[in-house]
C-alpha cells in the first residue's frame, strides 16, 4: 500500500512539474521563477526587453531598475513600477509568445516577420498534429510559430547547415518549452536531401528558405504526402521565384501561386484648419481628420511561393 502511494505521489509530482514548466505555446497566468518573459515599456510594443525571471538578478534599463524577484507570483499582463527612486515610469510584464519572440530575438540570420509567418502557417494549412519540415532554421523565428500551430501532437523537423545555429536554436526550443515538438539538426538539404525517416513517414508540408530553393524541390517530392501535401518557398528575388516555379511545374505541383506581402500602415491625424472670409475680415477654425501613411521600417521582405502536391 505504501509503495503504491509513493508511486502515485511520484506520478503526481511529475505531472505537476510538467504543468509548471514554462512553454511559449502554453500561456500561464502567474509568473514563475526562471520563466522567459517580455518587459514592455511602451503601449505600441515598440520597446520591449526579453528576460529570464531569475529571482537572484535585476536589470537596469534606460527607464529604471527592474528587480526580477518582485515579479515572481505576479500576473502576466500586470503593470509594475520601476525600483529606481528617480523613475516615475512603469512597464508591463508579458508572457512570451511567438510574435514577441520574433520581434525580440537575437538575429543569427535574417528572419521572417509575423506578416509573412502568418501567411505561411495559413497557406500550409497547419493544424494540431501536422508533420512539417523546415529548411533554413536560422534564428528560429518561423519555427516557434509553426510549433504553436501544430501543438500538441504535431512535429517540426527543421534543418540548417550551420551547427552553431542548430545548437543555438535547440537551446531556444528547450528554454521555451517546445523541444518535444520542434528539433533542429545539421543537414545540407541541397546536397543530401531530407532524412530517410521523413521519406518513410511522409509529412504534410515543407518550407524552403534556401539560396537555391529550386534545387531542393525534387527532395520535397520524396517526403510530401500525395493527398495535397503543401510546399512554401521563400525567395528574396524574382529571378529565384521564376526558377522555383519552373521546377514546381516540371515536378507536377499544382495550384502554384506567388505572393508578396507589404505592410502599409496608416495613422489617423487631426489638424486645425483656418478659414477666412472673402474680405479677410473674419477668421474661423475647425478640426479636420485625415489618414497619413506612417513610416514603417519593413517594406519588401521577399516573395512567397505556394503549391500543392498530389503525387
Amino acid at each position: 500500500m505504501d509503495v503504491e502511494m509513493c508511486a502515485n505521489s511520484d506520478e503526481l509530482y511529475e505531472q505537476k512539474t510538467e504543468l509548471e514548466q514554462f512553454s511559449i505555446i502554453r500561456p500561464k497566468q502567474i509568473a514563475k521563477e526562471f520563466d522567459c518573459a517580455i518587459l514592455n515599456f511602451s503601449g505600441d510594443f515598440s520597446d520591449n526587453k526579453y528576460v529570464t525571471l531569475d529571482p537572484r538578478k535585476s536589470i537596469q534599463t534606460k527607464y529604471g531598475m527592474v528587480v526580477f524577484k518582485n515579479l515572481i507570483g505576479k500576473e502576466y499582463g500586470s503593470k509594475h513600477m520601476f525600483m529606481s527612486h528617480n523613475s516615475k515610469g512603469f512597464f508591463y510584464l508579458l508572457h512570451l509568445t511567438p510574435e514577441l519572440w520574433t520581434s525580440n530575438l537575437n538575429h543569427r540570420t535574417q528572419i521572417l516577420y509575423s506578416m509573412d509567418i502568418s501567411m505561411i502557417v495559413f497557406e500550409l494549412d497547419l493544424m494540431s498534429g501536422s508533420r512539417v519540415i523546415e529548411t533554413g532554421t536560422g534564428s528560429g523565428s518561423l519555427s516557434h510559430s509553426i510549433g504553436r500551430a501544430i501543438a500538441p501532437n504535431g512535429r517540426l523537423i527543421t534543418h540548417d547547415y550551420s551547427i552553431e545555429r542548430v545548437n543555438a536554436a535547440n537551446e531556444d526550443f528547450r528554454r521555451h518549452g517546445i523541444d518535444s515538438i520542434v528539433e533542429s539538426s545539421q543537414r545540407n538539404v541541397l546536397l543530401d536531401g531530407f532524412a530517410p525517416e521523413c521519406k518513410e513517414q511522409k509529412v504534410d508540408a515543407v518550407f524552403l528558405d534556401l539560396p537555391e530553393p529550386w534545387s531542393a524541390v525534387k527532395h520535397a517530392v520524396e517526403v510530401l504526402k500525395t493527398d495535397n501535401g503543401r510546399i512554401a518557398c521563400f525567395c528574396p528575388c524574382i529571378e529565384q521565384v521564376q526558377r522555383t516555379c519552373s521546377e514546381l511545374r516540371m515536378l507536377k505541383f499544382q495550384h502554384i501561386e506567388t505572393r508578396e506581402f507589404v505592410l502599409r500602415p496608416y495613422s489617423l491625424n487631426s489638424d486645425t484648419i483656418a478659414s477666412y472670409a472673402d474680405d479677410l475680415s473674419e477668421k474661423t477654425s475647425y478640426k479636420q481628420s485625415y489618414l497619413k501613411r506612417k513610416n514603417y521600417k519593413y517594406t519588401h521582405t521577399g516573395y512567397l511561393t505556394f503549391a500543392s502536391y498530389f503525387g
